[in-house]
């Protein structure tokens, strides 16, 4: 990013992915007479090179909004995860319309087209800096991942990715005890993207006004076990394997909101912090760093929870299967919180080091300034024995 420009990055990663999601419609023409292999194939072909666009234009917006909202930077993080959110909520009711009105490839058409539409609009909008192409120090990232706080916060990224991926293969077979139509199992997973949109500018300006903003991470990862404790509900707080009201569902997931604005929104914020602390320049380039270290965080995150819950469900059930992800935001809880307690002590010695250090210069000041003796020398008697004679 440092040598093309985040501006560039954006918009030459959003026409890559424009052209791949129209591309990803076309693969309905491809003929399945042998099985579907040449299919599936083309389909992982597309959606990886689909990836590489996606994570270009990601990673630029981050840069670009560090760079403009620098003084602001959670209060800007979280409207743009409204977006994200607005997106989440959007996607799926606009996406099976489409389906239902021209079939598979109508909504991967109408979404590449809106996206190529809205090229030449983000050109003209998009900002222009001097300081785009600049040189980057070669162990930056180094410098900002040999940390174990830069460590423990990527771990709360991708919990809190995984706990809302996680939820994408189990849940609908979760709901169908309730016997629910389609509709409604809809607008059920549509609940946490709402929560999360609407928490998100509040969890932005509340980070901008803390000092310490881990404590808002480790607030979501409490509220993410409470969250996931429930929405099975684990056997772990006394309920039966077979117990699973509706109502204890919408409450934990929208638990699950709140908790996931909390971690996601004030996490970039403090991830920037932290590489500015290591000793990397205020510049662009430390912008796409931390930009690139996020973006990995969460979509590892995304990767490992489908895959995770999907397995647990099929060997433990979903009830153990929120439990063991609960326990994986406990752990990164007590990370953070075990971090904030090495630094207060740290701290803590720090200024007693200080307040040592300054009453040794007060001692040291108050016998130095005592010139005058008290008795008058031998050679100052003869001097004025001499001056009287």
């Amino acid at each position: 990013m440092p040598i093309m420009g985040s501006r560039f990055m954006f918009l030459a990663g959003q026409f890559f992915n424009s052209m791949c999601t129209i591309l990803f419609g076309m693969l309905g023409y491809i003929e399945t007479k042998d099985g579907g292999t040449v299919f599936v194939i083309f389909c992982f072909l597309v959606r990886v090179s689909s990836a590489l666009g996606v994570a270009a234009f990601a990673t630029a917006s981050f840069t670009i909004i560090s760079r403009e909202f620098s003084k602001s930077i959670g209060r800007a993080f979280g409207v743009l995860e409204t977006f994200t959110g607005l997106g989440l909520m959007l996607g799926p009711a606009i996406g099976g319309a489409l389906y239902d009105a021209g079939g598979f490839k109508l909504p991967f058409f109408v979404l590449g087209g809106f996206m190529l539409f809205t090229l030449p609009i983000n050109c003209c909008i998009l900002p222009t800096q001097s300081d785009e192409i600049i040189d980057t120090k070669p162990d930056s990232l180094s410098k900002l991942m040999l940390s174990a706080e830069t460590i423990f916060i990527c771990m709360a990224i991708m919990v809190a990715a995984l706990v809302w991926s996680a939820l994408d293969p189990t849940l609908e077979p979760h709901l169908r005890v309730f016997d629910l139509d389609p509709t409604m199992v809809g607008l059920i997973f549509l609940l946490m993207a709402a929560v999360y949109a609407m928490c998100s500018p509040v969890c932005g300006i509340i980070g901008d006004k803390m000092k310490d903003v881990r404590i808002l991470l480790i607030l979501g990862d409490l509220l993410c076990i409470v969250g996931l404790l429930f929405v099975g509900p684990s056997p772990l707080i006394g309920f039966s394997i077979e117990f699973n009201t509706l109502w204890m569902n919408l409450v934990s997931l929208a638990i699950l909101g709140i908790g996931n604005s909390l971690i996601v929104t004030p996490s970039f914020d403090v991830l920037n912090r932290k590489a500015l602390e290591r000793g990397l320049e205020d510049n662009t380039a430390t912008y796409g760093i931390v930009a690139g270290v996020w973006s990995s965080s969460y979509a590892l995150g995304e990767f490992i929870g489908p895959i995770f819950a999907g397995w647990m469900r099929d060997t433990k059930g979903f009830e153990w299967c929120m439990t063991y992800i609960a326990f994986v935001c406990g752990a990164s809880a007590v990370s953070l919180i075990s971090l904030m307690l090495f630094d207060c002590k740290n701290k803590k010695h720090s200024l007693h080091n200080n307040d040592i250090h300054q009453q040794k210069r007060k001692h040291h000041t108050s016998i130095s300034n005592e010139r005058t003796p008290l008795l008058k020398t031998k050679n100052e008697i003869l001097n004025k024995t001499c001056e009287q004679v």
